[in-house]
């Protein structure tokens, strides 16, 4: 069985097809599986990868050109990817199971939207304005004019009149002195207070300027420091730089570089696999990849290749699970290549099941009865 994905072009980005080469609608008792290759774990509905086997029922029709057509959500859409293989299971309900191998050559996702919270913060309370005070008084002293006693209301004592002219004279001539004298002094403080406020601000304005020189001369060191410090940073990361080994890039990056060009073909994809020593299983993984798009799209030039990548009488390739009726259905589209070749890898396939379905392998005794 082969499996292809495809856009549903009619409910448009998210939606897409799972093409099975099935002639018939295998029924409604049969599960569908979607498990990829690199870290072996299976999509749920919810479009997460999962540890434990995720089945869901299938559900699908058959088109006009015979196959068989499995819709996807955009939840199991989006989770897709053209960097991935993976492994399509059909289980029925009496144990029936057909695998294909599946690799995504592109995929038109669905948008993704997003709420953004808006956090509308509570105005500030206004401060109360303090009511202003009611405005201060003057504070006005007043005197009652001294009253003097005329000589005309005077009682007149003897002598004692010709006296009052000259006491009223003398106490003029002193409220005179006293009104010069207190002047004066008024006049002195006001002086000596401006005089101590000149002198005052002088000296902020020597303080601040002495300040504003200790700060120019603080900042301009900091920067002689920070140039300083600048210099053997940029001088350290030239070492640095001219010290760093230049690295070549890893084979997982090559894949992944060649799966992203859009001229990518099965004619190069054969072409970079034949220059590839795999050493560990990531880099058997991504070879793997290359055998596969290289047979699916025009070159079967490595047949023999694939074929024995999921062969379960070889040695473990990568993480790939063996598969022996995918193995023998390589192999005779291989004979075209090389017939002998291919037969002598079906012998050795079918004689080594019939070993494991002896000491009694059940997977062994299964396999052996869908091979055609």
């Amino acid at each position: 069985m082969k499996t292809r994905y495809t856009d549903d072009t009619a409910l448009g980005p998210g939606h897409g097809f799972l093409r099975c080469s099935e002639d018939t609608f295998l029924g409604e008792d049969w599960t569908v599986s979607i498990q990829r290759a690199t870290d072996r774990t299976y999509l749920s509905l919810d479009g997460d990868w999962l540890e434990p086997k995720t089945s869901f029922p299938l559900t699908g029709a058959l088109s006009p050109d015979g196959t068989l057509l499995l819709p996807l959500a955009p939840s199991l859409v989006n989770a897709l990817g053209t960097n991935d293989t993976y492994q399509i299971v059909l289980v029925g309900g009496e144990g029936e199971t057909k695998k294909a191998r599946l690799h995504i050559d592109s995929i038109c996702y669905s948008a993704e939207n997003s709420l953004e919270n808006a956090f509308v913060l509570p105005d500030e309370p206004k401060k109360k304005e303090s009511e202003p005070l009611p405005p201060k008084e003057p504070i006005t002293a007043s005197a009652e004019p001294l009253v003097l006693p005329s000589p005309e209301t005077a009682k007149p004592e003897g002598n004692r009149k010709r006296f009052v002219p000259l006491i009223f004279a003398v106490l003029l001539l002193l409220g005179s002195f006293a009104a010069y004298f207190a002047l004066k002094d008024n006049g002195a403080q006001a002086q000596n207070a401006t005089a101590a406020e000149e002198t005052k601000t002088g000296e902020a304005q020597e303080a601040e300027a002495g300040a504003k020189k200790e700060a120019e001369a603080g900042a301009e060191q900091a920067g002689v420091k920070k140039e300083a410090e600048a210099g053997e940073a940029k001088q350290a990361h030239v070492t640095e730089t001219k010290a760093a080994p230049e690295t070549a890039p890893t084979l997982e990056e090559r894949v992944r570089s060649f799966f992203r060009s859009p001229d990518r073909s099965g004619a190069k994809a054969a072409e970079l696999a034949r220059g590839i020593v795999a050493t560990n299983a990531a880099d058997q993984d991504a070879l793997f990849r290359l055998f596969y798009f290289a047979c699916e799209n025009g070159d079967t030039s490595l047949l023999f290749e694939y074929a024995a990548c999921l062969d379960p009488s070889k040695e473990p390739f990568g993480t790939i699970e063996k598969s022996a009726p995918e193995a023998w259905r390589l192999y005779e589209e291989a004979a075209k290549l090389d017939p002998e070749r291919a037969k002598q890898a079906r012998v050795a396939l079918k004689a080594w099941l019939v070993e494991q379905k002896e000491k009694g392998s059940a997977k062994a005794a299964r396999w052996l009865s869908e091979l055609r």
